[in-house]
């Protein structure tokens, strides 16, 4: 990137650390407390689309694999209508920003600098 100045930090403390020190990815279906309860240090939300394909879920599942690999990530991957249906929010879009504000302040992340959401 033109003009990019490194802080000489990566977003995790592992990165680049390889599978002998990989993090986990998973789908979680259970969004009852607002926010993701399990470790989350990365988060992809997919639609149900693409859940429902087999190339695409495959192709997400890859890009999980390699965060918790190469990064050390614990990755999880939801659902948009997941979120719809278990987040409070007035629209689609407040949802989704809902999810990832809850997780940020109330959820925790293992593998990064300062515990939260990557």
């Amino acid at each position: 990137m033109i003009n990019y100045n490194s802080n000489g930090l990566n977003a995790s403390e592992r990165c680049g650390a390889g599978l002998e020190n990989a993090g986990t990815w998973r789908w979680v279906t259970d969004l009852s407390a607002g926010y993701i309860e399990d470790s989350c240090d990365y988060l992809i939300v997919t639609n149900e689309d693409f859940y429902n394909d087999t190339n695409s879920r495959q192709e997400i599942e890859f890009l999980a694999q390699h965060r918790a690999g190469f990064n050390g990530f614990d990755v999880v991957i939801i659902k948009a209508d997941t979120i719809y249906n278990q987040v409070s929010g007035e629209e689609r879009s407040e949802k989704i920003r809902n999810l990832i504000r809850n997780t940020y302040e109330d959820g925790y992340a293992n593998n990064t600098y300062d515990g939260k959401l990557a």
